[in-house]
């Protein structure tokens, strides 16, 4: 993907930008010039958060980002200064002519739409179709969106002279998150395969699942024991051994009189 121009457009304005060249495109000039301006103008374009409007450009409505892909293809972004959504029209435009032309609206939030926003457009067309990365070392994956690419498309004077590692992608990402990205850049391989392993809190959740279902077996099972004291349980055993020796006496008895009756028997047919 190659950025070819960027054009601020007005009611009754002749259009303003610059254009860009392919490959690295360097922005200098003086202080107040400008140029944390212009790469906050194209983040913008880009999905990004709305920039200041400065005084020289406030009567301007609408900013406009022409794009060349590998393919051939170009295209025109169309945003208000004010933010909303993102325009897409055919080809280039930058004299700031659209007329003519219908463009297609899609939002700057990523997963958004049957198609999805500005991001997933722009990914598919350097053939980058949902992919994922591991945001952790426990592979908690998401999918890897435009906001990953910034920081690699757009350089500011801040990045150039810090001592953080250039694969920051921001600081409230976790340093795994960043390598990863990097390795997809460079790999054109994602994590889609990788199977996510549960991280603490989840763990933590399982367990204590286990120790509540534990807790309610045992509550069960001492519902079901009786209120007696160890003394009734111990009374109750000696009349319950007394019972049995009772019970096996009367049975003793039982059997020696029917033994005297086999014998009788026996006798009255050997006469």
């Amino acid at each position: 993907m190659r950025l070819r121009h960027l054009t601020f457009v007005g009611p009754n304005l002749a259009p303003v930008g610059i254009e860009l060249d392919a490959g690295l495109n360097i922005i200098y000039g003086g202080s107040n010039a400008g140029k944390s301006h212009i790469l906050a103008v194209i983040n913008f374009m880009l999905g990004g958060n709305t920039p200041p409007i400065l005084e020289e450009g406030k009567d301007y409505e609408s900013i406009l980002l022409g794009l060349e892909f590998s393919d051939g293809t170009e295209l025109t972004l169309r945003r208000a200064r004010k933010g909303g959504d993102i325009e897409v029209f055919n080809g280039l435009a930058g004299d700031g002519n659209l007329a003519n032309r219908t463009g297609s609206a899609v939002s700057i939030k990523h997963g958004k739409g049957k198609n999805g926003g500005i991001s997933e457009l722009l990914l598919r067309k350097v053939g980058i179709t949902y992919p994922k990365v591991a945001a952790t070392e426990a592979a908690q994956l998401q999918p890897f969106s435009l906001r990953h690419l910034i920081p690699y498309l757009l350089v500011d004077e801040d990045r150039m002279f810090s001592a953080n590692t250039p694969t920051q992608i921001s600081p409230r990402n976790s340093p795994t998150l960043d390598k990863n990205v990097f390795r997809v850049l460079l790999t054109g391989k994602d994590d889609s395969a990788i199977v996510t392993v549960p991280n603490q809190a989840a763990l933590k959740a399982e367990n204590t699942g286990k120790i509540e279902l534990l807790d309610e077996m045992i509550a069960e099972l001492d519902s079901q024991l009786t209120d007696s004291s160890v003394e009734e349980l111990r009374e109750s055993r000696e009349r319950l051994s007394t019972r049995l020796d009772a019970l096996g006496e009367e049975l003793a008895e039982v059997q020696e009189r029917l033994d005297n009756y086999i014998r009788e028997r026996r006798e009255a047919l050997d006469q």
